[in-house]
């Protein structure tokens, strides 16, 4: 858990047949009682034994149409064409100089209908990015803020089926014990499972080197540098927006000015936007911080290539170790 090709996804939304039971820790019934709410420690503990849901908003871009996926085929990095109904993969979208607009997860849920989803907050301006290209094309593209139920630990098995009638798509993280996603409007935490620490869930994202929008990924961030690229784009297929500098930078080694790296340290999590300096120089910047309940932090920072293949820094004169 924790390199790159543990957070690849392979989703499933199939129609549930009658008399078939679902997975106990589905996430797919409407819960009715008030879920119980563990504390950082007790998170942590049932991120790493047993299940524990985080309910938070996600903005998902709807793209509708007879021309749906050949659309997208020449906006996102990732090889649409080749997704199977109920799919989905990361992706990058672009601007055409090669920029990063939107970092997220692009799905087919139906014959004629992707969910682009990605962070709150930033759904309207990929939505705005993705129609400023809508010539003389059969889709609309419409941005949506839905709840996302993310079930994460080793009980939390994505079910195989979910009811026909809920407007829900799972999404299974691939070849981890991380867990599984599941967006939509009648996403809900389910009854029988706790509702962890947001700073819990927060740690694991960072341990697992996920980019977030706002945070490491910027107006003026390129995909190369924070190191998902390899799950996120597809380099056999067509031209798409923004492709040129991807292909350029992945031919010279992927070399960066920047790069993201994990960081650690001991005491409460720094606040984001310390700089990291080795013999008082600047060499980074810290981007995301969360605190463990073992008296450590970890977070994500951007670091120099100067500094590339150091072990070690500072922020405000406390050590951090960086990975």
């Amino acid at each position: 858990m924790g390199s790159k090709k543990d957070v690849e996804y392979e989703d499933s939304n199939k129609e549930e047949t009658e008399g078939e039971g679902r997975e106990e820790h589905s996430g797919l019934v409407s819960g009715h009682t008030s879920p119980v709410t563990l504390d950082l420690a007790l998170t942590e503990a049932a991120i790493s034994s047993s299940v524990v849901a985080n309910l938070t908003q996600r903005d998902v871009v709807v793209v509708k149409g007879p021309d749906a996926a050949s659309f997208l085929q020449g906006q996102v990095s990732q090889n649409v064409e080749r997704l199977g109904l109920d799919e989905s993969a990361l992706s990058f979208l672009l601007h055409p100089q090669g920029k990063v607009a939107a970092w997220g997860r692009v799905s087919r849920v139906g014959e004629e209908e992707y969910w682009f989803d990605v962070d709150a907050g930033f759904g309207q301006a990929a939505a705005e990015r993705l129609q400023r290209f809508l010539l003389r094309v059969k889709c609309t593209v419409e941005s949506e803020t839905w709840p996302m139920v993310s079930l994460r630990g080793p009980e939390a098995v994505a079910p195989e089926a979910v009811p026909a009638q809920s407007h829900v798509f799972v999404a299974r993280l691939a070849n981890s014990d991380v867990g599984y996603d599941i967006l939509g409007p009648d996403a809900e935490v389910p009854d029988d499972v706790p509702v962890g620490e947001e700073s819990a869930f927060e740690a694991q994202r960072i341990s697992l080197s996920w980019p977030a929008m706002g945070a490491e990924i910027g107006e003026s961030t390129i995909p190369a540098e924070v190191g998902v690229v390899e799950e996120s784009a597809d380099f056999t297929k067509g031209c798409y927006v923004g492709q040129e500098l991807v292909a350029r930078i992945d031919s010279r080694g992927s070399n960066t000015p920047r790069k993201m790296h994990r960081v650690s340290g001991q005491g409460a999590a720094p606040e984001v936007g310390q700089e990291l300096t080795q013999a008082g120089e600047g060499v980074g910047v810290l981007t995301s911080a969360a605190s463990l309940s073992s008296g450590s932090w970890v977070g994500l920072a951007s670091i120099k290539r100067s500094a590339e293949g150091s072990t070690e820094a500072e922020i405000n004169g406390e050590a951090v170790e960086i990975v």
